[in-house]
């Protein structure tokens, strides 16, 4: 018992870093976006609008059983900037 809970406890641990260490990446990420648009004279010329998509997902077990599992797909807002450089940037 006292390995199973170690390990949980692990693995949630390594999930909670996972969390930080992309929460800072996407900081650092959009940190250098706005000091490049900035320099590039970057203008919003497009936005598209996300969406969330619920579908089902039918399965056969093999027992004869069916199983009906919803998913959830999920797009976001899509931004995009022309910059000076000529180009078109999707963010």
């Amino acid at each position: 018992m006292y390995k199973e809970q170690l390990l949980i406890g692990g693995l949630i641990a390594v999930c909670v870093a996972l969390i930080a260490m992309g929460v800072v990446s996407g900081a650092e990420d959009q940190k250098r976006w706005n000091a490049f648009a900035v320099e590039h004279k970057c203008k919003l010329v497009e936005h598209r609008k996300g969406d969330v998509l619920v579908t089902t997902a039918t399965t056969v077990n093999p027992n004869g059983g069916v199983s009906v599992t919803p998913m959830t797909t999920v797009t976001p807002d899509k931004r995009a900037f022309l910059c000076d450089d000529g180009v078109t940037y999707w963010r």
